[in-house]
C-alpha cells in the first residue's frame, strides 16, 4: 500500500481542502447571481457555512480580482468583478458598455 504524499496532510491540516470548496461554492453562487453583492455574513447564510470560512474565501477571491471588496461603512460587502473592469475600476475594452457604434 503506498504512502499519501507530506503535501497532502499539510494542505489538510492546514484546512486548504475545506477552504477550495467553499471557494467553490461561492463561485458557483456568483455563476448563478453575478449581480449578487452582499457581506461575508449574508453570503454564510445563503451558503449554509460558517462565516469564517466564506470570509476567507471571499477575500482569498478579491485578492485575485475576482470578487470587488467594497467597505462600506462598518460593513464590507462583496461582488462580482466585471470582466471589462481593470484593477483600477477602469474599463479594459473600449465600447464594451454598449458605447459601440
Amino acid at each position: 500500500m503506498s504512502r499519501l504524499p507530506e503535501q497532502f496532510f499539510y494542505l489538510y491540516d492546514k484546512g486548504d481542502v475545506r477552504n477550495s470548496v467553499v471557494r467553490i461554492d461561492l463561485l458557483a453562487f456568483f455563476q448563478a447571481n453575478p449581480h449578487a453583492i452582499d457581506t461575508a455574513a449574508g453570503f454564510a447564510r445563503r451558503l449554509h457555512r460558517p462565516l469564517k470560512d466564506v470570509a476567507a474565501a471571499a477575500d482569498a477571491l478579491a485578492g485575485i480580482g475576482i470578487l470587488e471588496r467594497i467597505e462600506s461603512g462598518s460593513h464590507t460587502v462583496y461582488r462580482l468583478r466585471s470582466i471589462d473592469e481593470d484593477a483600477e475600476g477602469g474599463t479594459l475594452f473600449e465600447g464594451s458598455r454598449g458605447n459601440d457604434r
